[in-house]
């Protein structure tokens, strides 16, 4: 028997948190598992969806849930029982999905879609799986996962230590961690075209940083960073690759201009944009730089070590149980741009240890987080629940 789950995802755009669903969709058994996708409209998302042949429902939000931040901003204890009312359209529309489709599992892949799926579980009397992804350290928000946690979800998997450490005591927690596609992100992946379109020389060392514009992605502190880097009379660019796709992002990335040229970076600092050939871009870069202030899991990281790059990172969130420290990478106290900047030049200075981090890392990823075995324990636990109920 073949079946079917339903996922609900809160965004339409291309997120973290998609590629690692869309990867996962790529190598689901389709002999075992026919998977349905909810999200609330058209965007990047959902054409990689499009691409796939995977089966889409365009289930709208109220536009009180999607003005919520991804941290669960402006939802606490006295605007919740709103929260609630704005949910109740599309629970009954996708109550009514579940049924006309023979739903047999619910997933649910981002905060907003865990007190949705947590609702129609309730309804349906369906399983349901929560796949955090997000790092929720204190609020009202984080609150109610915990206590909801123990109740509700019938598993919840969580794709670093550290984003579980919300659920102290919960047996029903499990840590799967993201996985990387080995045979697209390899060593020795020619990047010169992508160094030939970035317009960067040979003599120039490339720092490159992959992410969408937020400020918990610590552009401010890398771009002070650079601004050290080129004073020491050092000869770098930096590419920031990504886009700005949530609510506020464009103000944000207006923000990071002005400090570009405030900075007199205009001429080191290229903005790339979004971009499908990542693994070329990051073949590219000489050193990957990821500065974020928060981070539940941090996948380019991931993907950067399994290219053989060196990584310079924070640590803060799943970080460290992804890059060791002096092993595949170097990592520094979030916030701060001066020792990001002498973390850069220690490898700028030291290629020989630039090449040890990151055969390290590319060997870390193949021994600790393959895609394969990643997809292997997320079909065991669904196959686990669905036996169950």
């Amino acid at each position: 028997m073949k079946h079917k789950i339903l996922y609900l995802n809160p965004s339409s755009q291309l997120g973290g948190a998609e590629k690692s669903l869309l990867d996962l969709l790529r190598h689901l058994d389709k002999e075992k598992y026919h998977p349905i996708i909810s999200c609330p409209g058209q965007g990047k998302f959902v054409g990689e969806l499009v691409k796939m042949g995977v089966e889409i429902e365009i289930i709208p939000y109220h536009r009180g849930i999607l003005d919520l931040s991804r941290k669960g901003n402006g939802l606490h204890l006295f605007t919740f029982p709103l929260f609630l009312w704005w949910l109740m359209p599309t629970v009954l529309a996708l109550k009514n999905l579940i049924k006309d489709k023979g739903v047999h599992l619910i997933v649910t892949n981002g905060i907003k879609c865990h007190f949705i799926g947590t609702v129609l579980s309730l309804i349906t009397k369906k399983p349901l799986i929560w796949h955090v992804r997000d790092l929720i350290t204190k609020g009202w928000v984080k609150w109610a996962l915990r206590s909801m946690g123990r109740f509700f979800p019938h598993k919840i998997i969580t794709n670093s230590n550290s984003v579980g450490r919300i659920f102290p005591g919960n047996e029903r927690r499990e840590t799967v961690y993201n996985g990387i596609n080995l045979s697209l992100f390899r060593p020795g992946l020619n990047g010169e075209k992508a160094r030939s379109m970035l317009n960067i020389g040979k003599d120039t060392k490339l720092i490159g940083t992959i992410g969408h514009f937020a400020p918990l992605k610590g552009y401010e502190e890398l771009t002070e960073a650079m601004a050290e880097i080129v004073r020491e009379g050092f000869n770098v660019k930096l590419a920031i690759v990504g886009e700005a796709i949530y609510k506020n992002s464009n103000s944000y990335k207006q923000k990071l201009l002005s400090l570009v040229d405030s900075r007199g970076l205009k001429d080191r600092v290229i903005l790339a944009g979004f971009r499908e050939d990542i693994p070329e871009l990051l073949a590219s870069f000489d050193i990957f730089v990821l500065p974020s202030r928060s981070e539940g899991f941090g996948r380019v990281n991931l993907e950067a070590m399994a290219m053989g790059k060196p990584v310079v990172s924070t640590n803060v969130g799943g970080i460290p149980e992804v890059v060791l420290d002096g092993v595949t990478g170097i990592l520094v106290t979030s916030g701060n741009s001066k020792a990001l900047a002498h973390a850069i030049i220690r490898l700028i200075n030291d290629s020989r240890l630039g090449k040890s981090m990151g055969n390290a890392g590319r060997r870390r990823v193949e021994e600790h987080f393959t895609l394969r075995a990643h997809v292997q324990r997320i079909e065991e636990i669904y196959g686990e629940i669905l036996r169950m109920t």
